[in-house]
């Protein structure tokens, strides 16, 4: 098995995951060739979810000894779990707070393999912390942070300024970024398949501001995907 950690989403994580760990990284496209068997695969793309669900039957083919540590914000893990046919490989996780390179990332996986990967995480990951979570649409940052964003977009229809909005967010609520610096950071589109996801399990109320829905059309992401 190669010493590498092969990551598939945004170009900034390769440099982030490189700061906590001494194993190399590589960014892998979204079509990834079959070589040698890296240590772990890290996808961090949340859909479309038919192409998640392809790319992970495909990564689970091609590296059969390879743990998958893959985005669980916007598909349940216990859905992501049925689409292997080795399902104790796989380790849910929210990339938002990779993204945003936190101390502290969340987790999520089954109870019968906790203590391998708990060990696995530890040993690739030393400067990371990780808290295990229940497996929940959005997963915890995820889910607070895309609704913000989305409330966000009625505001800025409403002629209030990005600077205005983020700046109100960050002395009302003490965070550490404003809601559309968020945006900048994540991409509006992908905060609009976090919501997509939550509009399927929680409701109306998070259904994509209609700014958000534009956005995901002229970027070409399906928001019924």
């Amino acid at each position: 098995m190669n010493d590498m950690i092969a990551v598939l989403g945004p170009d900034s994580l390769g440099a982030i995951i490189q700061q906590h760990t001494s194993h190399a990284v590589q960014l892998w496209d979204r079509d990834p060739h079959p070589g040698r068997e890296p240590q772990m695969i890290i996808d961090a793309t949340l859909g479309p979810v038919s192409v998640k669900r392809d790319r992970l039957r495909w990564l689970a083919d091609q590296y059969p000894q390879t743990p998958l540590l893959t985005a669980s914000s916007t598909v349940l893990f216990a859905a992501q779990q049925r689409w292997l046919p080795v399902p104790e490989r796989l380790i849910g996780f929210d990339p938002w707070l990779m993204q945003a390179n936190a101390r502290v990332l969340t987790v999520t996986d089954r109870e019968d393999t906790r203590p391998l990967h708990q060990e696995l995480l530890a040993h690739l990951f030393p400067d990371w912390q990780w808290q295990w979570v229940a497996d929940q649409v959005g997963a915890v940052f995820a889910r607070v942070i895309a609704p913000l964003v989305n409330e966000s977009m009625e505001y800025l229809s409403m002629g209030l300024t990005d600077a205005e909005i983020n700046r109100a967010v960050k002395l009302g609520l003490h965070h550490p970024k404003g809601p559309l610096e968020w945006a900048h950071l994540f991409g509006l589109s992908q905060v609009g398949l976090v919501l997509q996801a939550m509009h399927r399990s929680l409701g109306e109320r998070f259904l994509p501001h209609p700014l958000i829905q534009r956005q995901m059309a002229e970027e070409g992401v399906d928001l019924d995907a």
